[in-house]
């Protein structure tokens, strides 16, 4: 059912009411039509998406609703040791952990184990996950979806007395 309501600044107002039915065998989507989404999620049930350098996987009730899951990957950002991928949207809330894995690209071996999977914040912040090796892959739990990367910490802790003085 389709309601349309058009108004004038005078308060003057007209609504039309019609249904509207779609015939998938008539439906055909022109040649630059871009999908809308690349998985459906279903919050009642466990869900998986695997791509090329990355897998996901969503326990059953770790969504509060279903999903239009959309996916995307970009060049590595300065620093990274993999795609930058975007999981869905930052906005969407997730109820329970997920697992998150991501293979890195160019990783020395030295590095490995100061290697931690990243959520990007925007304006080159970051947010450590942390994360354990599983094969060739990183993989860490988090109840965020956003854009994550792997990320090395080099940098040693500094230790700095608070309450003392000479």
């Amino acid at each position: 059912k389709v309601k349309l309501v058009v108004s004038d600044a005078a308060g003057n107002q007209s609504i039309v009411q019609l249904n509207v039915k779609l015939n998938p065998a008539k439906f055909r989507p022109g040649a630059d039509a871009l999908p809308l989404y690349d998985a459906f999620f279903s919050y009642k049930s466990p869900n998986s998406f695997h791509a090329q350098g990355i897998d996901i996987d969503i326990p059953e009730g770790a969504l509060y609703d279903d999903l239009y899951f959309t996916y995307g990957a970009s060049e590595p950002l300065p620093g990274s040791y993999s795609p930058l991928h975007q999981i869905s949207n930052e906005k969407v809330p997730v109820h329970l952990y997920y697992r998150l894995a991501i293979e890195p690209a160019h990783l020395p071996d030295r590095l490995k184990g100061k290697a931690t999977i990243a959520q990007y914040e925007g304006n080159n912040t970051y947010t450590c996950l942390g994360g354990t090796w599983e094969g060739n892959s990183l993989v860490a739990r988090t109840r965020n979806f956003g854009a994550f990367c792997i990320l090395v910490d080099t940098i040693k802790p500094v230790i700095s007395p608070m309450n003392f003085s000479s």
